[in-house]
């Protein structure tokens, strides 16, 4: 619960390698559009020109700074990414779920309604 109340609210993608090559497309969105997401209440929520999505996602092997964060698509899979809060407040990943492997940083943007980080 102490992690879910620490993500809540909006951050922004300032950084995304992934471990394998993107279609020229997808990558040419991730480079020109601001990402940003909101947590909230185990939902994940992202609108861009090139990235719509609502999200179910759920927390689990919180140790610390480090936890495990699993976001469910439309057709019931999970992917995971292994998280950990660094100490500029900011959160570095490393999913490891197909086709989305790779690394990246979220920054706060922004906090939930009525949730102070």
């Amino acid at each position: 619960a102490a992690v879910d109340l620490r993500i809540a609210g909006v951050w922004r993608l300032t950084s995304y390698v992934p471990a394998e090559a993107l279609s020229p497309a997808m990558l040419l969105g991730m480079q020109s559009d601001k990402i940003v997401v909101r947590f909230e209440r185990g939902l994940l929520r992202s609108e861009t020109t090139s990235l719509t999505f609502d999200r179910h996602y759920r927390i689990a092997d919180v140790k610390a700074d480090t936890f495990k964060i699993f976001i469910k698509d439309d057709q019931g899979i999970e992917y995971e990414s292994i998280c950990q809060f660094d100490e500029g407040g900011r959160i570095n990943f490393q999913t490891v779920t197909n086709p989305w492997t790779g690394r990246g940083v979220l920054e706060r943007e922004g906090t939930a309604l009525g949730v102070t980080p």
